[in-house]
């Protein structure tokens, strides 16, 4: 996974995890991983270190400052799978729930290349519910996002669904807004959804990219 890891963020995560994701079990029968960042909870089957490793090498999440300064970014992510009314063969469904909280700091270069810029702060939330089906039967039921900005502005994002980060079958641009939610019902061997966020486009403003690329039963 791509991140730079910063601990001490806990007010900014909190903040993100404010949007109510119901099909999302993060209470204290969830099984844990060692670090506290990944969260299960299976009805199938029993979850273990081997599960735990292959969910954090399903999702990247991206903070690329434009002027290369130490930024911050924690992250969580929760998984659980959902009860199915009726299924196909060995049909399950899944929801996982990714939350990031993202820093940059205040920057000053004196000099004929001058500026002062404040820091950038928010956390953002991006979740996605599929169904894990036979053979190259799986498909993305629903794909949500939202960001909570404290310091900076969203000048322009993203929500993007498609077989991987090359292959996006379907983008959406969103503008300014600060929240989305499809439905895309798109079907294929292999998944990838990512949430992108320009924040303050100029030279010395920042880009966030959460992508979850869900393989972690097949």
């Amino acid at each position: 996974m791509k991140k730079t890891i910063s601990l001490g963020l806990g007010v900014l995560l909190a903040l993100s995890t404010s949007t109510a994701y119901a099909f999302v079990d993060e209470s204290t029968s969830s099984i844990l991983s060692d670090d506290g960042r990944v969260s299960v909870k299976l009805l199938s089957r029993a979850a273990d270190e081997t599960i735990m490793k292959r969910i954090e090498d399903n999702v990247s999440i991206q903070l690329r400052d434009f002027d290369k300064a130490t930024d911050s970014l924690d992250y969580n992510i929760f998984v659980s799978e959902l009860p199915m009314k009726r299924t196909i063969g060995n049909e399950k469904k899944y929801a996982m729930k990714v939350t990031a909280s993202f820093k940059t700091p205040r920057k000053v270069l004196e000099g004929s290349d001058s500026y002062n810029k404040g820091s950038i702060s928010g956390a953002a939330v991006a979740y996605m519910e599929w169904t894990d089906g036979e053979g190259l039967k799986n498909t993305i039921d629903a794909f949500y996002g939202n960001v909570n900005m404290i310091e900076g502005n969203v000048i322009a994002s993203q929500a993007a669904w498609g077989k991987s980060h090359n292959r996006r079958e379907v983008t959406k641009s969103l503008g300014s807004a600060t929240s989305f939610k499809f439905y895309p019902d798109f079907t294929a061997g292999h998944l990838h959804a990512d949430y992108e966020l320009n924040i303050d486009p100029d030279r010395y403003g920042a880009d966030l990219a959460i992508c979850i690329h869900p393989e972690i039963f097949d």
